[in-house]
């Protein structure tokens, strides 16, 4: 349930993580001058992906790009994207791109070669959501070549990833090792929620 406490102080951890992403210190890392923010994402509410796009909007006035084929363009528009028909047009028209998506078999290596290929260069990509959506090895290539500026990725296809993963050797990648949403306020709001239901369910008055 996006809308539960413990899960909006993760959501809200994690999308200072995304919006710290773009502040990095290191050039190679950060966007140079972003002109839109784009997000892809497949649940019923705009839910996580707004919160970041709202983060993004206040922080750099950028223009939100969005990718969800279950939803029209009414709906985007509505909750203040402008939707995208396909992968491909979002990733050539963005400098940024926020992964936001459940790991299905039809979002299983979702980004890959044939969508990296003709991003724009200056792309910073990352994935929050789930490993396996995007295709480490392509991600890799992508990277060496300077198909795209950067990436960074709290996830991983195998977590935690092997200490010869090729990703954590390249200066333009940052790993956090899935605790991108686990700061200290945000982990207090969970622990407090979790004692809350437990007193609940177990009829006790604080």
């Amino acid at each position: 349930d996006e809308s539960a406490p413990d899960q909006e102080a993760r959501n809200a951890a994690i999308g200072k993580f995304l919006v710290g992403c773009l502040s990095h210190p290191d050039p190679r890392v950060r966007a140079r001058a972003v002109i839109q923010c784009c997000s892809i994402w497949n649940s019923k509410t705009p839910g996580f992906a707004k919160r970041v796009a709202d983060m993004m909007r206040a922080a750099f006035a950028v223009r939100v790009l969005c990718y969800n084929p279950h939803r029209t363009a009414e709906e985007c528009r509505a909750w203040g994207f402008e939707k995208v028909e396909s992968l491909e047009e979002l990733f050539s028209r963005s400098d940024f791109v926020n992964v936001s998506v459940t790991l299905s078999d039809q979002t299983r290596n979702l980004i890959h070669a044939g969508i990296l290929q003709n991003a724009n260069p200056n792309l910073i990509l990352v994935n929050t959501s789930r490993g396996g959506i995007v295709k480490e090895k392509d991600l890799y290539d992508a990277l060496v070549r300077g198909t795209i500026r950067g990436a960074a990725s709290d996830v991983f296809d195998k977590e935690p990833p092997d200490a010869d993963n090729p990703l954590l050797r390249l200066e333009n990648f940052v790993a956090t090792f899935h605790i991108g949403g686990s700061t200290f306020e945000a982990m207090d709001r969970v622990g407090n929620y979790i004692v809350t239901k437990v007193f609940q369910a177990l009829d006790i008055k604080e």
